[in-house]
């Protein structure tokens, strides 16, 4: 039977996909995130809220509320620990959350695919992170979780891959240019739920405003200024 061009660029474009997502598997398995990278995702779990979502159904015909909320991960949620003398604090986590309008969550491969476009790279920790360059290289910017616990995800099992939701997150200090990440952030989580149906949510899982944009960015300058502030 003739292959015709859609199909050839069909098994191409899968190609092309499996070898960025086993060339994250390699680094990821030989160390070479390293553990700077591995300590900044731990704290920002440990600055993680325990608090499901909102007590709402995907649709009229899915399951229970309280069953499928059980599932989602506590994503990062932006928390200052405040040192003893209150300089400065030494870190804040910054969240945005993408939650899918399908009753059945995104597709794994579809996702996969999307964020893949938007330079993200399978790395430490088994999650997504978009380094200073598009080939996974440099310092991270920002991550991206998965919204089901554990947050992870299991390449091996990426054709079965459905998830309700997904978590993009930073830490600062971190990116040397704060506010260029937050914006790619922002971009890669708006082109996730353009492209694949969904709604852009704030750390407290309700609608990402435009005020909750500029509130955000707000936090960001001030954490620098206070930072600058203690370093003189």
């Amino acid at each position: 039977m003739d292959i015709g061009l859609r199909e050839w660029l069909f098994v191409i474009g899968l190609i092309v996909i499996g070898a960025i997502l086993f060339d994250g598997w390699r680094r990821m398995r030989g160390g070479k995130a390293g553990m700077p990278l591995r300590e900044m995702v731990n704290r920002a779990a440990r600055q993680a809220t325990s608090a499901p979502l909102r007590a709402e159904t995907f649709s009229p015909s899915s399951a229970p509320a309280a069953a499928e909320e059980s599932r989602l991960a506590a994503a990062p949620t932006p928390a200052v620990e405040v040192p003893e003398d209150r300089r400065v604090p030494p870190q804040l986590v910054l969240a945005v959350h993408v939650r899918s309008n399908d009753p059945e969550g995104f597709d794994g491969r579809a996702l996969i695919h999307n964020i893949l476009e938007s330079g993200l790279r399978f790395g430490d920790m088994d999650i997504f992170h978009r380094h200073e360059t598009m080939n996974g290289t440099g310092e991270v910017l920002f991550s991206m979780a998965n919204g089901v616990n554990p947050g992870i995800f299991d390449l091996t099992q990426l054709d079965q891959l459905q998830t309700p939701a997904i978590s993009f997150f930073m830490t600062l200090p971190g990116p040397q240019n704060p506010h260029q990440s937050f914006d790619l952030m922002i971009n890669a989580a708006h082109k996730v739920a353009h492209e694949l149906g969904g709604e852009l949510q704030n750390e407290q899982r309700t609608e990402l405003t435009a005020q909750c944009y500029e509130q955000y960015r707000r936090r960001i300058h001030e954490f620098e200024q206070s930072r600058h502030a203690a370093a003189h």
